[in-house]
């Protein structure tokens, strides 16, 4: 009940999506993040859990998005 959710995504069409299913279904625990925006970050070590689906055979540098997940997870957390 009090976590929250962050989506990172580099589809506009997708964020726009997301965004009116968000407000259509009330939540306030869900927050949408563009990923093409360079200094787009959370903050170091600041998840406990990371997904990612369909993603890495596709992200044009996925060395720097292993890197990016790996320093915003915290130390013990999970991808």
């Amino acid at each position: 009940p009090h976590s929250t959710f962050h989506g990172f995504e580099v589809s506009d069409e997708a964020i726009s999506v997301a965004a009116h299913n968000i407000a259509e279904s009330g939540l306030t625990n869900v927050f949408l993040h563009d990923a093409k925006e360079k200094g787009e970050t959370i903050g170091d070590y600041s998840f406990d859990v990371v997904t990612t689906l369909d993603v890495l055979h596709d992200a044009p540098h996925p060395t720097e998005l292993i890197q990016q997940v790996r320093r915003a997870l915290k130390p013990n957390g999970v991808w």
